[in-house]
């Protein structure tokens, strides 16, 4: 009975795999999983895995904000070499913004099929 209900639950329950390399170069990563409740996609897993998860897209779009800032006030051609300089000092520092540069989630990807026995 227990092996017949595992092969069932084995369709439906998914990796998750977080990795993220830190701005100092340091890497870890996290492992967990999520079971497929229906068809339409919805998941069920720990609050740790979801959090984890919007933590690491709140840091990479700040990384990115925070990017795009030092660009637009590199390629400004109206600022003089000292107003530059000042503007990009005021910035806060990547390391103040976030400890995450990137993060990758993967999950191992198998088709959702409707199985009889669970109705």
């Amino acid at each position: 009975m227990f092996a017949a209900a595992y092969a069932i639950a084995s369709q439906f329950t998914r990796p998750v795999v977080i990795s993220h390399r830190r701005v100092n170069g340091k890497c870890a990563s996290g492992i967990g999983s999520f079971v497929v409740l229906n068809s339409d996609g919805w998941i069920l897993t720990a609050f740790h895995i979801v959090n984890e998860m919007l933590a690491l897209n709140q840091a990479v779009q700040a990384v990115r904000a925070n990017k795009a800032q030092r660009a637009t006030i590199e390629s400004d051609g109206s600022l003089n070499t000292k107003n530059r300089r000042a503007q990009l000092r005021a910035l806060p520092s990547v390391k103040q913004t976030t400890h995450a540069t990137s993060a990758r989630v993967t999950q191992c990807q198998r088709t959702l099929t409707h199985d009889p026995r669970l109705d």
